[in-house]
């Protein structure tokens, strides 16, 4: 039996995909800084206060912002890389004139 071939996913998902990651980083960078200048003890989730403990707020919003970056760089490649066909030039047409 044939496997059905994966389908591919156009670079405009990917760019929104990319987008979301990436806005996502950005609140988090500025809700771990709010964090950071209020006092007390607050409530995250633990996946994020190990990162923050391991490797403070940059490790936090960089696992998240590079796939974002990576997925943005993707997609733009995606959707750039097609380039239009080249016009055509009398070089290419094989014509023959008769005198």
């Amino acid at each position: 039996m044939a496997e059905e071939p994966t389908p591919k996913m156009p670079g405009w998902e990917m760019l929104i995909i990319g987008l979301f990651l990436t806005g996502g980083a950005i609140f988090i960078w500025f809700y771990l800084s709010n964090l950071e200048q209020t006092p007390g003890p607050h409530r995250i989730h633990w996946l994020v206060a190990w990162l923050y403990n391991t490797g403070g707020k940059g490790l936090c919003v960089s696992v998240i912002a590079i796939p974002g970056v990576l997925i943005l760089v993707a997609a733009v490649w995606k959707m750039f890389r097609r380039s239009p066909k080249p016009a055509r030039t009398f070089e290419d047409e094989e014509e023959t004139y008769e005198e």
